[in-house]
């Protein structure tokens, strides 16, 4: 065992044996799930010969074990609307497996559990296949949409505002240590250039490895997660979380002393995703600006004018950044990017063919959301099935896992308002959710538990001062 998962053993164990009631506990347990799944960490629970179980499904588990406990032991009182709109969702997510198992979509795609499918495809070292069920990964998918459903509906009616901040601020303190870890890794990485010290703590620490990636005479940052895309995303979330505390804050002075918030981090946090580089770091600060322009603007006919100007701007300064800087790492995946897109428009798809982007992993990224989205099309009312075919998208991986009427579900569920003076964000759970994950994206975005913390903190908001029961 890894010293992580020791460190895991031992925080449960201590949860567990604290005097505190059976509510805490359970907040605590949520707590701990949530802070695994925002930094994505990359530890072995336990390792099987060449196989690895992965902590954040362990913990995951418990949690629907510890869920059981906690409502037999509580008097929860669950509006029939909610309960039917959740049995709905999992019903939905089971007939469309059903429907898949019983009449197998036709098309060729890059099946769930294929290591490196879209970019072994794009290489033409691998070819698309018949629909191949794994019925462990629907399995494990399916358990966690279960719990996600069923912690939204324990949040919405058992937590109050004190309890979500107590969440909240547990995942802020205990994910600030990630700022300094990122500057340590850079400083051992690129300037003491001794790969052989991260290899042998990530080795100790997590079990296994993270992936080595150089780009432009820098080695790139995974922190605690497995590539540096995925630590990308999770200084993105933890820095969206801190731009709504601000709102918050902004909003309601009060909520100064109740919130863990520490201004600088933001800026200390885009540093890291700097040095760290990358096509989804790009993406992933220019959603940073896209989304607190969202929260801190007023939303009327200026705002639009406004957001367009960004992203006209943002169209110039990459178009420019292209032109001069072609040559070096982002600027040619930028390049590269740009092409695929006008091919896409201008024709209609992708020529794989096309030796001025053949090999990239752009192109991999952009192929498969073009060809699941037309696979989604195909099958648009349940999708494919859940855990059938991947993607290199959140967004393209939510519409052929659930398609149409299980988004419609699923959001039904996450915005459903047990007090009708709750009111929650919409604008900005549509950009969060959707937008930020069309070329990007972790595969199960739609329903890790820590969105759930996201959506319910844009009532804080917009409903000032008010204590709310959910």
């Amino acid at each position: 065992m890894s010293l992580c998962s020791i460190l895991f053993l031992f925080i449960i164990i201590k949860i567990a044996i604290d005097k505190t009631n059976v509510k805490i506990k359970y907040l605590n347990y949520v707590t701990l799930l949530m802070i695994i799944e925002v930094l994505n960490i990359n530890a072995a629970f336990l390792a099987i010969n060449d196989s690895f179980i992965n902590i954040k499904y362990v913990m995951s588990i418990f949690l629907i074990i510890y869920t059981l406990y906690y409502i037999k032991k509580s008097i929860i009182l669950i509006p029939k609307l909610l309960l039917y709109l959740e049995c709905l969702l999992l019903l939905s997510v089971i007939v469309g497996i059903f429907i898949e198992i019983i009449n197998p979509y036709n098309g060729l795609i890059i099946n769930y559990n294929t290591s490196k499918g879209w970019d072994l495809y794009v290489l033409g070292l691998l070819n698309k296949e018949k629909v191949d069920i794994s019925y462990g990964s629907i399995l494990i998918l399916y358990t966690k949409v279960f719990l996600y459903t069923i912690t939204t509906c324990l949040i919405k009616t058992t937590c109050n505002k004190k309890d979500i901040i107590y969440i909240l601020n547990n995942i802020i303190k205990y994910t600030r240590f990630i700022i300094y870890y990122g500057f340590v890794e850079f400083i051992i990485k690129n300037v003491i250039n001794n790969l052989d010290i991260i290899i042998w703590f990530n080795t100790v620490m997590f079990g296994k490895s993270s992936q080595i990636s150089f780009a432009d005479d820098v080695y790139r940052l995974t922190g605690v997660t497995s590539e540096p895309s995925y630590f990308v995303i999770s200084l993105f979330t933890i820095i969206i979380y801190n731009i709504i505390i601000k709102k918050i804050i902004d909003n309601d002075k009060s909520m100064k002393s109740l919130i863990v918030y520490h201004k600088k981090d933001i800026f200390f946090m885009i540093g890291i995703m700097l040095l760290t580089g990358g096509f989804s770091m790009v993406w992933y600060l220019l959603m940073v600006v896209f989304l607190y322009l969202i929260l801190n603007m007023k939303r009327n006919f200026k705002f639009l004018m406004k957001l367009l100007l960004f992203i006209l701007i943002i169209i110039s300064g990459i178009i420019y950044f292209v032109n001069n800087y072609a040559d070096g790492y982002i600027g040619g995946r930028l390049n590269t990017a740009l092409m695929i897109l006008g091919e896409m428009v201008f024709y209609g798809g992708i020529d794989m063919n096309n030796g001025l982007f053949v090999a990239s992993s752009n192109l991999a990224r952009f192929v498969s959301i073009y060809d699941t989205v037309i696979d989604f099309v195909n099958r648009p009312l349940l999708g494919l099935g859940l855990g059938i075919e991947t993607a290199h998208s959140g967004l393209a991986m939510l519409l052929v896992d659930f398609g149409i009427i299980g988004i419609y579900l699923l959001f039904r569920v996450v915005l459903y308002r047990v007090d009708k003076s709750i009111k929650y964000d919409k604008l900005f759970i549509f950009c969060f959710f959707i937008i930020v994950n069309i070329p990007v994206g972790i595969k199960n975005i739609g329903f890790e538990v820590f969105n759930i913390l996201f959506i319910e903190l844009t009532s804080f908001y917009l409903c000032k001062g008010s204590e709310k029961k959910r």
